[in-house]
């Protein structure tokens, strides 16, 4: 891109290497580096404040209700997109990259989504971990599950149009993994 524009202001294509001199001539104002993508919606309620009030509400409710460390536990879903798990590498100042405020980079979502959803007890305690496909079908491929073993491994495998979750997979979710898993636990 720093190419293009260096072209676009001279008039004629730069040489080969034009921008890793450049880079080099300005290495005191400016620095290279590879970001992490993350979705525009998460990077903006990524908030010191919001961590804040929401573990000051969860604190409260804990001590109201008594809820003890075996009965806690903390359910996540982090969906990657096939084909583009990739850093991008961006040109940005020393000053804002020192400050910490270039970490990611924005991406749009149009891709191909697996999700895995992942619950751990604060007692150390797991449970299968889930698996939500991106498909159209109702068919899981063989190919998808390379390496599995249902012998030795538990797993919950959903597919959807999407690839996330949604309040009916949530659902089956909590009545058929988390209900059995825990009751197990509880005996």
């Amino acid at each position: 891109m720093v190419h293009n524009l260096a072209a676009g202001i001279i008039g004629r294509q730069p040489g080969k290497h034009w921008t890793a001199c450049w880079l080099a001539a300005h290495k005191d104002e400016l620095k290279t580096g590879y970001l992490s993508p993350i979705n525009a919606a998460r990077k903006k309620a990524d908030s010191a404040l919001y961590y804040s009030l929401y573990f000051e509400l969860i604190g409260r409710r804990l001590s109201e209700y008594n809820i003890q460390p075996q009965n806690m536990y903390n359910m996540d879903e982090k969906g990657f997109l096939i084909g583009f798990l990739k850093k991008l590498r961006r040109i940005f100042s020393k000053a804002a990259f020192t400050s910490g405020r270039v970490k990611h980079v924005n991406q749009d979502g149009n891709r191909e989504w697996i999700t895995i959803l992942a619950t751990i007890c604060v007692d150390g305690m797991y449970l299968s971990p889930g698996l939500i496909y991106q498909a159209v079908s109702g068919n899981i491929q063989d190919s998808w599950l390379q390496d599995f073993d249902p012998n030795k491994q538990s797993c919950f495998f959903s597919l959807l149009l999407t690839g996330w979750t949604n309040d009916d997979l949530g659902y089956s979710w909590l009545t058929t993994l988390f209900d059995r898993e825990t009751k197990v636990k509880a005996r």
